[in-house]
């Protein structure tokens, strides 16, 4: 394994911080200044201010993966200026490493977001080649609703190339009027602003956002508005094994 992927692991540093800090003469291998894209080997002993790490590549890394059930107005996004809350202040404290946000939510939206403590997990559940299924309760406004929603199953054009809900199936949620309609829809990827932007391209105002589950994960009714909960180890283990057969094939 090579440093920068080893240390982004371990501690909160991306890995191109780790390549800034290699050109810095930060990091020491065995008592020698680290490089760039050095491989490490296992007893090797990485020192970086006044931390220490002995290398173990056979022990894999325990996974965490955690749910936050996303309120409004809280960000996901690193930079800020107006001093809004940011969505990991809701998360315990990680001793070892740092958050691995699984898909962002903009500030409008709420629901489910995942944060995991392994990089490479948190990638997969992303990737579309893996088809994750996200999905969504959209509550939209206007006319031709109906129409809009099987035109979005076919596919428009979005960002130049050909985009779809891979479902839309109209909810029969309490309606303040026929022009304001809930729906609950499939994807399987995340896509900037994908849901929000298909539905536009119909002429309809999306009112209401929120993701309720993410592959087999789904948001329990139990879990407020920013509340968080560790997911059991064992549907972890399922995920991570179908994830791997995904990939083989």
């Amino acid at each position: 394994m090579r440093i920068q992927k080893y240390l982004a692991h371990c501690t909160k540093y991306s890995r191109l911080a780790i390549e800034d800090k290699i050109r810095n003469s930060e990091i020491q291998v065995n008592g020698k200044l680290a490089t760039i894209g050095q491989v490490l080997k296992d007893k090797d002993k990485i020192q970086l201010g006044d931390k220490t790490w002995l290398v173990d590549l056979k022990k894999p890394k325990e996974i965490q993966l955690w749910m936050v059930n996303k309120p409004l107005g809280v960000i996901c996004s690193r930079k800020d200026d107006k001093g809004r809350q940011h969505i990991e202040s809701l998360l315990p404290p990680i001793s070892d490493g740092k958050w691995f946000m699984v898909g962002r939510l903009d500030v409008n939206t709420s629901g489910l977001l995942l944060f995991t403590n392994q990089g490479d997990f948190a990638n997969q559940l992303m990737h579309p080649r893996f088809g994750v299924i996200r999905r969504y309760h959209v509550r939209v406004f206007g006319e031709n609703h109906a129409a809009g929603a099987e035109k979005l199953t076919q596919g428009v054009m979005l960002d130049g190339k050909k985009t779809r809900f891979l479902s839309c199936l109209h909810l029969p949620k309490a309606q303040k009027d026929s022009h304001n309609v809930w729906y609950e829809v499939e994807v399987s990827s995340g896509q900037y602003r994908m849901v929000r932007r298909l539905w536009e391209s119909q002429g309809l105002k999306v009112s209401r956002l929120v993701r309720v589950s993410y592959g087999d994960i789904f948001l329990p009714r139990d879990l407020r508005l920013g509340q968080c909960r560790e997911i059991q180890a064992e549907l972890v283990a399922d995920i991570q094994k179908r994830l791997q057969k995904s990939d083989e094939k």
